[in-house]
């Protein structure tokens, strides 16, 4: 078999063996999995699908027989998923969403005749990558084991940049952050991308802002920030980057607002407002820029919900949070401009990742149609 992507191609000499010429053939079958010249799948998937179907017929036979959902799970975990998966890690990253589609439909079929749920062939695919990837990791001696390398923290690997698609469909972590004003859609956001796709959301420990020990650092900021601006936003960092090291349980984490938000927006907004002493600013500062510079904290993306300070206002009234009813316009429109510096201008303070602005005024229904819409540019770092 030959493989060749050159624009002029040109048919080698023939190569000879004892004599005989050996025989040039667009695919062949290697440890269970069928390989193309052009490198395609679809050769691969047929086969497994078709497969998959003849033995599906046998596990409608037991069903009929009357055996039960634990029965009838093991078999086709034993005859048809084993089928479905051989040799998964290598070909499904590359498959086209239509032989994906393929798939499950096959997953979908054994779930009617079962009458459980069933693990899709993608949950397979990323579990059985991240034990590979994991036995990697504990033997020097594999040839990937360079491409592991760990942040500072050790809970994390270094996200590696790509320009192709195939970043998003391995095991190499992605971390996006969605940011935007108080009341601008963000867990609007976090909430769709959590019920559509396999992805691991953080929202903000608000609850844990609320309660330090019986005291709640947010209420006293917002009644006397000059008093308790410090307090509050020493206590943010501490927890955003907790938020940022934790230990990472799927292939892509989406934040609500990171730590870097907390000191170019809220901390800045202090300070500018004159309800924050030099002294406090200074500190927060050093301690930020220590962070920063000692600890690794890696960002894709930053999602930009851009909401004006008006719509802000009026979601606050309906939403009626214990603390933010003390909020006025004002406060909003300076969080607001203090983005627009930082993600839009970018004049302000350095960007730690690209930046994806969405238009984040409309009614519920627009903005869920537009971050179907934006899906694959949220999610895939080969946007940038």
């Amino acid at each position: 078999m030959i493989v060749d992507f050159r624009r002029g191609k040109h048919l080698p000499r023939p190569l000879h063996i004892g004599g005989t010429a050996v025989e040039v053939v667009s695919s062949f079958r290697y440890l269970g999995v069928n390989i193309t010249n052009d490198l395609t799948r679809s050769t691969n998937t047929s086969c497994l699908v078709r497969k998959a179907h003849q033995r599906l017929y046998f596990l409608r036979r037991l069903r009929r027989a009357g055996l039960g959902s634990s029965v009838l799970t093991s078999f086709y975990r034993c005859v048809v998923e084993s089928i479905m998966c051989t040799c998964i890690t290598v070909w499904h990253g590359s498959c086209s969403a239509a032989e994906k589609k393929a798939l499950q439909r096959v997953v979908k079929a054994a779930q009617r005749t079962v009458g459980c749920s069933l693990s899709t062939t993608t949950d397979t695919y990323t579990s059985r990558c991240r034990k590979r990837a994991s036995c990697i990791m504990k033997d020097p001696t594999h040839p990937a084991h360079a491409l592991f390398a760990p942040l500072p923290s050790g809970r994390r690997l270094r996200s590696i940049k790509s320009r192709t698609t195939r970043l998003r469909n391995s095991f190499f972590p992605e971390a996006i952050c969605i940011e935007g004003n108080i009341a601008s859609g963000k867990t609007t956001c976090l909430n769709y991308f959590s019920e559509t796709t396999n992805i691991e959301v953080l929202t903000e420990p608000v609850s844990k802002w609320r309660n330090v020990r019986g005291h709640n650092p947010l209420a006293l900021m917002y009644e006397d920030p000059e008093r308790w601006g410090i307090t509050l936003q020493t206590y943010v960092q501490l927890t955003m980057l907790d938020r940022h090291l934790s230990t990472i349980s799927s292939p892509v984490r989406m934040m609500e607002r990171s730590i870097f938000s907390a000191k170019y927006i809220f901390v800045e907004n202090l300070f500018r407002s004159g309800k924050m002493p030099e002294v406090d600013y200074a500190v927060l500062s050093e301690w930020f820029d220590w962070i920063t510079t000692n600890i690794s904290i890696p960002v894709d993306l930053i999602v930009y919900l851009q909401t004006s300070p008006e719509t802000c206002h009026e979601r606050l009234k309906q939403r009626c949070r214990e603390e933010e009813k003390v909020i006025p316009l004002e406060y909003l429109e300076s969080i607001h401009q203090l983005y627009e510096d930082w993600l839009i201008k970018q004049t302000s303070s350095p960007l730690p990742a690209p930046v994806l602005v969405i238009p984040a005024d409309h009614d519920l229904q627009k903005m869920l149609h537009q971050y179907e819409e934006n899906r694959d540019k949220i999610l895939s770092a080969s946007y940038f």
